[in-house]
């Protein structure tokens, strides 16, 4: 166990016992459940990693499928900046394959960092581009208030108030 600490700097173990889909709870205040939001507003759902334990980036990948309203979601490009472990490479890219969502894995040619591994996922992606980081879960709602706000302000970056 010390030695997978080591490796990911987290419990590993701990982490791999976890879903990789699992219910988490509706966060969001009472308003905001009711809220409407435009819905004709396709996305892209960059995510960049680098030798990232599947049991972290898998969730990041199945909370946006599965928290997002299908026809937002165009695809999700997964930016891999070198990773260096043997199974984030082809058996990840035939495991995205068969999820319900498009999922690109986009290599980078060099450890770039996570800016311009970010503006490499930005480049080749078709919708708005939302990125996120590849060890986090959203919740249900957390896609619409995004994009709603870069519809309304035109603004190519947009970072929602939680407060």
């Amino acid at each position: 166990m010390k030695e997978m600490f080591k490796i990911n700097q987290f419990n590993l173990m701990a982490s791999e016992m976890i879903a990789l889909s699992r219910s988490l709870p509706d966060v969001r205040l009472e308003g905001c459940k009711t809220k409407v939001y435009p819905d004709n507003l396709p996305t892209s759902a960059v995510i960049v990693f680098h030798n990232e334990a599947w049991s972290t980036l898998l969730p990041t990948v199945y909370s946006v499928i599965n928290r997002s309203p299908r026809h937002m979601v165009e695809e999700i490009a997964l930016v891999d900046d070198t990773s260096e472990r043997d199974f984030l490479e082809r058996s990840l890219e035939s495991y995205v394959k068969k999820l319900k969502v498009p999922v690109h894995v986009i290599p980078m040619e060099q450890r770039s960092g996570l800016i311009r591994a970010r503006l490499k996922g930005a480049a080749v992606s078709k919708g708005q581009v939302i990125t996120l980081d590849a060890h986090c879960e959203c919740t249900v709602g957390w896609l619409e208030p995004l994009l709603a706000g870069i519809k309304r302000t035109g603004e190519q970056w947009y970072v929602l108030s939680l407060m």
